[in-house]
């Protein structure tokens, strides 16, 4: 080997060190604990429903202005827009997507309510009528965020042809 030659390892390891100290002073971070607690929620055991991160109030806060946001600037759009005339039902497919948002609220109400998660193992009969009454409200909620999540991939794909067909 030649002195001129510079060995690979020695060039990458000032590289690999700078990159795990980083590493380890994200890992350390305040911020990366929300980041964790998303990871062990989604590849954790699913038995805790109280650890889910986006159940926080403030996380639903968050999602509340959000969605208020996209409903105003939604309707704002149809107003200011009332006079073109598109090809395709542009305002049609914007209105049901503030409708999409409009029925997201209930949904996220129910969150704010029950984000303190499952209060099972109540030994009363006046507290496991309610248990069976949360799981049946839980079931309905399921559902309607199912359908909320159809209702939004449709509405998706059915833009992306009116948009990419012409």
């Amino acid at each position: 080997m030649n002195n001129n030659e510079i060995n690979p390892t020695e060039t990458r390891s000032p590289l690999l060190a700078l990159l795990l100290r980083t590493v380890m002073r994200v890992s350390r971070a305040r911020w990366f604990g929300f980041l964790r607690r998303v990871f062990q929620y989604q590849n954790g055991s699913r038995s805790d429903l109280s650890s889910n991160p986006f159940n926080s109030k403030l996380w639903l806060v968050f999602e509340l202005i959000a969605l208020v946001v996209q409903m105003i600037g939604v309707t704002f759009v149809i107003v200011i827009s009332s006079k073109e005339r598109p090809v395709w039902p542009i305002r049609f497919w914007l209105g049901s997507y503030n409708v999409g948002n409009f029925l997201s609220l209930p949904l996220l109400y129910w969150r704010w309510l029950h984000c303190r998660g499952n209060r099972f193992g109540n030994s009363s009969d006046l507290e496991q009528q309610r248990t069976l009454q949360e799981s049946r409200s839980s079931y309905l909620m399921n559902k309607s965020r199912t359908f909320l999540e159809l209702f939004f991939a449709i509405w998706f794909v059915m833009g992306n042809v009116w948009v990419f067909d012409s």
